[in-house]
């Protein structure tokens, strides 16, 4: 699982989760978890599953995705159907399964989405989970 370090502030009736410059919004029972636990204004760990992360021209259908942010693939890895990437994002460093017929390769510049329904939200003091 990737675990990114993001910052917790109000908007509307969501919350949005900030890592350097990139912000993903989510909305509902975890947006809830986080305001009731007082975790706005504070940071938390955010978990994402590689298989739950998304490059912009990957299927995406049944997925609720988040905005896009910027990565940098720093390594390939071709695993036969699949393929694993490790990325450097601003605020952290991610690993995500593409299809083996993507064109990504080592160096290139991504852009990336999470599918916002299965992050994972840890208290970044005790590591309990928050919202999952």
């Amino acid at each position: 699982m990737n675990f990114i370090d993001v910052a917790v502030a109000e908007k509307g009736a969501g919350v949005t989760l900030s890592f350097g410059k990139n912000v993903i919004t989510v909305t509902g029972p975890k947006a809830d978890a986080l305001k009731k636990g007082g975790y706005v204004g504070k940071t938390v760990v955010m978990g994402i599953r590689p298989e739950d992360v998304v490059e912009e021209h990957e299927y995406a259908e049944g997925r609720t995705l988040s905005e896009t942010f910027p990565a940098t693939v720093t390594v390939y890895e071709l695993l036969g159907s699949e393929a694993m990437i490790y990325a450097d994002v601003e605020g952290g460093q991610i690993s995500a399964h593409l299809s083996a017929a993507s064109s990504v390769r080592t160096g290139d510049k991504i852009n990336c989405s999470v599918d916002v329904d299965k992050i994972h939200l840890f208290d970044k003091q005790t590591e309990l989970a928050i919202a999952h």
